[in-house]
């Protein structure tokens, strides 16, 4: 069987480091393909369209440019020319850009492109593979992250116009799976698992000094605080979290909550509350101080609404700290009898959990790290199944020229 060439699609630009879950993702992915050894049946590379240094990478990187004629740039900025004579040469230009594209590619010996994250989709009609992450406009409330000014419509345009075209779509779980399957026309043997994975907070190092000094200026006692690493999403129901702890604090008042944003809303939110002095709200912050925030928690609450998974569980599990999070099938799977699971909708559920912890953290702590040795959600495993599925498409492939 001829060997087929693979490129993994690179986009610095797609999702922003302080984005959180979806840049950590991707981020560990790239590294860890590049340092990968693949089956000798494929042959792995990296494409992009945007600026990337190949001193970063030891498999070589295909750079894909296309400058329009000065004909077609003037006539689809010119103010003097109509609307439909702009569109029309707006059109003829990404037809253009997207041959250029092709030719390169295929001049290259590529012959099937992965895109590792969600929604992307750079060279029309080149064979490729696509990444599912959540079907989130179906699979949860009416948040305004995914369903007005235009998101539904974006959204559903994948599943629809998109992920049928794909040789495959890999997803992050079973669940996941199941959930894609559900919602679209998808056939079930074209949607492969790709275990989502813990972020590289996990394998950062931080010496017994800085963590002390960073624990100190936050006013924080180890084991003494939750903590709810995630972006201000609506879904990630910060503020059912914020109303919980408030119940929570009038039993326990010398712990505290940190969030790894900073929103006026929340801390408004907070006020009203008058648990102020009792939340933190420390922005972005590096690996290093996430990797620290873990340890030292009483324990992980992850409060969202939206799954089908998460990636904080999995590193709350990686590094030994109790897990709180939401009733959702796919933290279920991950982490299966070794959390304490809530409704998102019932403040006092979450309460309660949270009191529980309190009460038996050794006990969560034992489980957590017990779950741990036995996780499938690990990049090594993650690979083996990457290794797995790119066979299979390789052997689809081949089967044209």
């Amino acid at each position: 069987m001829e060997k087929v060439k693979i490129a993994v699609w690179l986009d610095n630009n797609y999702i922003p480091e302080e984005e959180g879950g979806g840049f950590s993702y991707y981020d560990k992915l790239v590294q860890t393909i590049d340092n990968y050894q693949f089956d000798p049946s494929i042959e792995l590379c990296f494409v992009t369209n945007s600026s990337v240094s190949q001193g970063t990478f030891s498999k070589p990187i295909i750079e894909l440019s296309y400058v329009p004629g000065i004909f077609i740039q003037m006539m689809a900025k010119v103010p003097l020319c109509g609307k439909q004579v702009k569109q029309k040469y707006k059109k003829r230009r990404e037809e253009l850009r997207q041959k250029s594209y092709e030719k390169t590619l295929l001049e290259a010996g590529v012959r099937v492109i992965y895109y590792l994250c969600q929604g992307q989709y750079s060279v029309v009609d080149f064979p490729f593979i696509a990444t599912n992450w959540d079907i989130g406009h179906c699979s949860t409330f009416a948040f305004p992250e995914l369903i007005p000014y235009g998101n539904f419509e974006k959204r559903n345009n994948i599943y629809t116009q998109v992920l049928p075209k794909a040789l495959m779509v890999f997803t992050e779980s079973d669940t996941g799976k199941a959930e894609l399957s559900k919602y679209t026309n998808i056939d079930e043997k074209k949607i492969k698992v790709v275990p989502l994975f813990a972020g590289n907070c996990v394998n950062a190092k931080c010496d017994a000094k800085e963590e002390e000094e960073f624990l100190s200026e936050n006013q924080l006692e180890k084991q003494k605080f939750f903590f709810y690493p995630a972006r201000f999403w609506a879904h990630k129901n910060h503020t059912g979290l914020l109303q919980a702890f408030a119940k929570f604090t009038k039993q326990y008042p010398d712990y505290k909550l940190v969030f790894t944003v900073s929103k006026e809303y929340l801390r408004l939110f907070a006020s009203s509350l008058k648990i102020e002095d009792k939340v933190l709200f420390l922005d972005f912050l590096p690996v290093e101080q996430i990797n620290i925030l873990y340890r030292n928690a009483t324990a992980l609450v992850m409060a969202t609404y939206l799954g089908p998974t998460n990636m904080p569980p999995i590193e709350a599990m990686e590094l030994g700290c109790p897990v709180i999070c939401s009733d959702l099938q796919g933290h279920h799977e991950i982490l299966s009898n070794a959390a304490i699971y809530f409704n998102p909708m019932d403040q006092d559920e979450l309460c309660n959990a949270m009191i529980e912890m309190i009460n038996n953290r050794s006990f969560y702590k034992d489980a957590i790290e017990k779950q741990n040795r036995n996780s499938l959600f690990k990049i090594e495993n993650s690979m083996q199944k990457l290794n797995e599925h790119l066979k299979e498409v390789a052997i689809i492939r081949n089967c044209w020229k």
